[in-house]
């Protein structure tokens, strides 16, 4: 049985450098065969959190995506860092998953953070106000935040070629998360 992990990205950008992050995620996750099983998640198109249309009638994107972070065995999300905290699309997502509070498909769910910036920090504020917005939303944050400075001198212009010592922290990081608990059906 294969650890389902689905990657979120808090950056909508087409070329963000958290986008790429999560590509290498998703690429040592695939190269262990049988091991993991990553999807991503696409929050561009949730709407702005309406505590109004979530007691009248939850939009169906919202509902969707509840329901794919309540099927998998654990999260990866990539924040970018704006004015030291986490975007407001993935504070928005965050939002809506976590509703309703202690029974959200965010209770009890284990969560890795990375982040890649090209500044020196390399996004490490925005991960740990993150990492606080998760507990208090119930989720398990495991492992240690991995950030990545100077991200933009990292890649090539073309997201083919990674630096293998960065894609040894990354399998090390999701392998935290795999050991975290136990895949859901299995016991």
């Amino acid at each position: 049985m294969s650890y389902r992990l689905l990657l979120m990205c808090g950056s909508i950008r087409r070329e963000s450098l958290n986008r790429r992050l999560l590509s290498l995620a998703e690429g040592v996750a695939d190269s262990s065969p049988g091991h993991f099983r990553a999807s991503f998640l696409d929050i561009r198109r949730l709407p702005f959190y309406d505590g109004d249309k979530e007691v009248v009638d939850t939009p169906a994107e919202v509902v969707r995506a509840k329901r794919t972070v309540g099927e998998c065995d654990g999260l990866a999300i990539a924040t970018p860092e704006y004015n030291g905290a986490p975007s407001g699309v993935l504070q928005n997502a965050l939002d809506w998953l976590s509703r309703p509070w202690g029974d959200s498909p965010l209770t009890g769910k284990p969560v890795v953070t990375l982040s890649a910036s090209p500044g020196p920090e390399g996004g490490r504020t925005a991960q740990e106000r993150l990492r606080g917005i998760l507990m208090r939303c119930g989720a398990e944050p495991v492992g240690d935040p991995l950030a990545v400075p100077c991200a933009d001198w990292l890649w090539d212009p073309q997201p083919t070629r990674f630096d293998s010592v960065l894609a040894g922290r990354v399998r090390a990081l999701l392998d935290s998360l795999a050991s975290s608990r136990p895949l859901a059906g299995s016991a």
